[in-house]
């Protein structure tokens, strides 16, 4: 009978959810519309910090032709902020998105503080590397090229950075599972872990959400693109993870409140991670990386400080 009961419970449970989901695609496209109405490409509001603070505050991130226009409505959220960057940087695959054929709208992110870099193409490695390189004693913050940001992004990653400046802090997070002292597949993970704000090593940033790294959180191998190019070229969380590991950097959420991220439309008609995710690929360039770096399953335990 309370068996009975209980599935009569999920049932009712699951009618009511799928009779709100038209509710709830309709108060997200409204969502969505707002976000993209906020964009005025006439606009000239300049988006950078002018006044001297004791830190510098890098934003950075990466996309390709397929989302070059998403990204600007990207670009003009860092732009808008609450808290102010110091510099906002794209960097682009010269390769694929020459000069000379990006649209007109980013000559006038460019005039508001945008940044372009060209570069070679390291594919999402680009979101982080060369700011990384160039500006070592910079907080760095990514973001990613398909979502509307919260205008108070960088003021939530910056409020979580002073209470944990040793930290990574991210807003979106997986946690890594183990079963008998081995790592569990990735899709077995709990994903969006939002169960503390205390630093754990076992906490995976994902760069969705967006990410703030310290100055030098990460171990020097993080500059190495050959082996980057050799076994992490399609999952620079995967690689930028275990280069925390190797020095030794933990990971706290910034926010414990769970949002549902709003993307820019058509931005996830090519989406790398859900490639990654449905082909398991995560798990065999965890692997790759795990063999290149010459650690163990033994050594990962350690790293994460288990058991």
């Amino acid at each position: 009978m309370n068996l009975m009961k209980k599935v009569g419970d999920i049932a009712a449970v699951l009618g009511v959810k799928k009779m709100l989901l038209p509710v709830y695609d309709r108060v997200y496209r409204k969502k969505t519309l707002a976000q993209m109405e906020k964009y005025d490409r006439s606009s000239t509001q300049y988006g950078l910090n002018t006044e001297k603070r004791d830190y510098e505050l890098v934003v950075s991130f990466t996309t390709f032709p397929a989302r070059i226009d998403c990204a600007a409505y990207v670009a003009d959220s860092m732009l808008r902020q609450t808290l102010k960057p110091d510099r906002v940087i794209l960097n682009l695959a010269e390769c694929e998105c020459p000069p000379d054929k990006l649209p007109q709208e980013y000559a006038n992110l460019q005039a508001r503080g945008l940044t372009l870099n060209f570069t070679e193409n390291l594919g999402p490695h680009k979101k982080y590397l060369f700011a990384m390189r160039d500006f070592p004693d910079s907080i760095v913050v990514t973001v990613d090229d398909d979502v509307f940001y919260p205008e108070n992004l960088l003021e939530t990653l910056f409020k979580s950075y002073r209470l944990e400046p040793s930290c990574v802090s991210a807003i979106r997070a997986h946690r890594m599972l183990f079963k008998k002292k081995r790592l569990l597949p990735y899709n077995s993970w709990a994903h969006e872990s939002f169960y503390s704000e205390i630093p754990q090593y076992d906490l995976f940033a994902t760069g969705v959400g967006g990410v703030l790294y310290p100055p030098k959180c990460m171990h020097e191998d993080l500059f190495d693109i050959e082996a980057i190019k050799k076994v992490a070229l399609a999952a620079d969380d995967v690689w930028l993870k275990f280069m925390q590991l190797k020095k030794q950097t933990p990971v706290v959420v910034a926010s414990l409140k769970k949002t549902r991220l709003l993307y820019v439309p058509s931005s996830q008609e090519v989406s790398l991670w859900s490639e990654n995710r449905d082909n398991n690929r995560n798990d065999r360039i965890i692997k790759d990386c795990m063999e290149l770096l010459g650690i163990s399953a033994a050594d990962l335990v350690d790293m994460l400080g288990f058991f």
